[in-house]
């Protein structure tokens, strides 16, 4: 803003106001602000898409998982009077791997598998000693996905 001096005539600027703009370093200062702003905000978006990947691929995961437990639900009964646990684990590992994984899940990084030893009821807890009779295994299936390792553990009953 200009002010006239009315009985000199000359302009003059009010005391405490002067208008000099933004010196180099300021706007400098101003710049590398914005950017360390900017790159913190581009920081944050990137740690936001890598955990939401990851988080889809656990999901996947636990539902591969769910969908193999449900398929050996249904699968064949297979007896510890055929062999040992190490037969009835590769079994159920060999119907697992018939039509339990859906193709959508399947992948370089991602596996699924019976873990061993399926145990075996023997009246009073579950042993891996296989006994006639048995009508229960405690079966432990494993899904893996790149550094992701999720385990369920069902009981199939031959009743």
């Amino acid at each position: 803003m200009l002010y006239v001096d009315q009985p000199t005539g000359h302009s003059a600027t009010p005391s405490g106001s002067a208008d000099r703009g933004l010196s180099l370093v300021e706007v400098l200062v101003t710049i590398v602000l914005l950017g360390i702003g900017g790159v913190a905000v581009l920081g944050a978006m990137a740690a936001a898409a890598h955990g939401s990947a990851v988080n889809k691929s656990q999901a996947g995961a636990i539902v591969w998982l769910q969908s193999a437990a449900d398929y050996m639900a249904t699968t064949a009964w297979a007896s510890c009077t055929a062999g040992t646990e190490a037969s009835v684990t590769a079994a159920y590992d060999a119907q697992l791997h018939l039509a339990a994984a859906p193709q959508s899940q399947t992948g370089s990084d991602s596996t699924i598998s019976v873990v061993a030893p399926v145990q075996f009821w023997n009246g009073t807890a579950f042993s891996t000693t296989c006994t006639l009779n048995t009508k229960l295994e405690q079966i432990t299936l494993q899904v893996t996905r790149g550094a992701y390792t999720h385990s369920l553990v069902i009981v199939k009953s031959n009743v």
